[in-house]
């Protein structure tokens, strides 16, 4: 199953994103900026797909991208 993370702060975006997943059967996860994504990221964590809003107040999608990628190098396990 493809489990999806979106973060969009435009409520019309937003409910298109969603009505688009649902017609395909994608499980989907929102969020409304991007230190909210961040935090459903850290706590799920298996996510297939991130739909990340450039421009988002707080923390916008390339700055949450960059968070998840830290994220992923400083909990990574290094292999034997």
């Amino acid at each position: 199953m493809i489990r999806v993370l979106i973060a969009e702060d435009d409520e019309a975006s937003m409910d298109l994103l969603c009505s688009i997943l649902k017609n395909q059967n994608y499980t989907f996860k929102v969020a409304n900026n991007g230190i909210e994504a961040y935090e459903l990221y850290k706590n799920i964590n298996n996510f297939s797909l991130l739909l990340l809003d450039l421009e988002m107040p707080e923390l916008d999608g390339i700055e949450t991208a960059q968070k998840i990628r830290d994220y992923e190098q400083a909990n990574q396990l290094p292999t034997v």
